[in-house]
């Protein structure tokens, strides 16, 4: 599946609120649940993320991609298992 594909599938391209996916004034609570529930390409989208960010700092990634924080991503990134989550709201 390319690029092009993949993110015809993808839940968020569907949402009708795009920014609940930037954590700008909210916790990503809705976001993360709707990326880890329901999103059939969560995998390629983390896989895509992390190839896009590569060598990035943490303090410069951003949004909820593949059902993770950007903390997280950095985390998986540099071989460091990401911290426990908590219970989120949806």
């Amino acid at each position: 599946m390319t690029t092009a594909d993949w993110t015809l599938h993808a839940a968020c391209a569907e949402s009708d609120q795009p920014d609940i996916w930037f954590l700008e004034g909210g916790s990503g609570g809705t976001a993360l649940a709707i990326c880890r529930r329901h999103c059939p390409v969560a995998l390629a989208c983390l896989n895509a993320a992390l190839e896009e960010e590569a060598g990035t700092p943490a303090s410069h990634r951003f949004g909820i991609r593949g059902g993770y924080l950007p903390d997280e991503r950095f985390r998986i990134q540099t071989g460091r298992r990401p911290r426990a989550r908590t219970a989120t709201a949806a």
